[in-house]
């Protein structure tokens, strides 16, 4: 993998395949969590299983300055986290697949609002998604970047702030599987981004203090860690789930993680604000989020009717 890879050409063509097969297997794992919980809350499922992607992104950072330190290679990590990663893979091929429901046949969802008035509401929620983690990906991409350059932090100081910010992601969703099963997935979705909205613009104010950046990274982590999972809960609790829908939402994940890091680098590029941009970008970004899921919110309440968070489990949503 990476650690045989010569050149920027040969990890550019790596990365290319890990992408798409990281892709393909957050599709599959989460239209398999559709499908055993259809119909019922997903949020509290949902926030448990993608806790683990947060889990890896703050071990592996303090994996890499171990090995760095100890073994002289911070990239004899990648070896032994694949051989783990196929271990595992191998394992769950054996498992069965849960049942394809009934209304994962067709692309509408349900809530009898036919496909155009499904996806007046999904369309909105794939923007949410494309901004909303791709906002996620960008600043768990330039953190290090920013500390080391902008506030002048040390190399293992930028990399112990990038393991807290994955670190602070990962406790947060795991804190918010008893909530997702308590608050309805809105009563989530809006604090959360609040928060995100408030943490970039906490750095703006002070863009050179090491503090604030310590501050506004765990409050970007907490921040975006509610957001792909409640907004999956709140199709679901609205009974417009379905896995052609599913297939949407990481589409617009995935385009996300293209965008956002580059336009960052874009705004760096060709304005004067520097480093400063990726605040500037994170803001705008997570502003946009909070407009449409508001909006979208108050739409399901006019046109749906849900059943309570608890009830979740056990009932879907009809609509008025």
């Amino acid at each position: 993998g990476v650690w045989l890879c010569g050149s920027i050409r040969e990890v550019t063509i790596l990365y290319f395949a890990v992408g798409g097969l990281l892709g393909s297997f957050s599709g599959c794992a989460n239209t398999l969590l559709a499908w055993l919980h259809a119909g019922r809350n997903l949020g509290p499922w949902v926030n448990l299983v993608n806790a683990c992607f947060g889990l890896g992104s703050g071990g592996v950072p303090l994996l890499f300055v171990a090995a760095e330190r100890r073994l002289g290679d911070g990239l004899r990590v990648f070896p032994a986290l694949g051989l783990a990663a196929a271990g595992v893979a191998l394992s769950a091929a054996c498992l069965p697949s849960p049942p394809r429901p009934k209304d994962a046949k067709g692309g509408g969802g349900g809530g009898g609002g036919g496909r155009g008035r499904t996806w007046v509401v999904v369309g909105p929620l794939m923007v949410v998604l494309a901004l909303g983690v791709g906002s996620e990906i960008a600043f768990g991409a330039w953190c290090y970047e920013y500390a080391t350059a902008r506030v002048g932090m040390p190399p293992t100081e930028a990399a112990y702030l990038t393991a807290v910010y994955w670190s602070s992601f990962t406790c947060g969703r795991l804190g918010a599987v008893p909530l997702a099963a308590a608050l309805p997935p809105e009563g989530l979705l809006l604090p959360s981004l609040v928060l995100e909205v408030a943490s970039a613009l906490l750095v703006l104010c002070d863009p050179s203090s090491e503090r604030v950046l310590w501050a506004a990274t765990v409050g970007a982590g907490v921040g975006v860690c509610a957001l792909y999972s409640n907004v999956m809960s709140l199709l679901a609790g609205h009974g417009l789930m379905s896995a052609p829908i599913v297939s949407a939402m990481q589409f617009a994940c995935s385009l996300g993680h293209m965008t956002l890091p580059n336009l960052v680098a874009l705004v760096m590029r060709h304005t004067s604000l520097g480093h400063e941009s990726l605040f500037v970008v994170l803001a705008a970004a997570n502003a946009a989020c909070l407009v449409l899921v508001a909006a979208v919110s108050l739409h399901l309440r006019r046109r749906y009717k849900s059943a309570p968070p608890a009830a979740l489990f056990d009932a879907g949503a009809k609509q008025v």
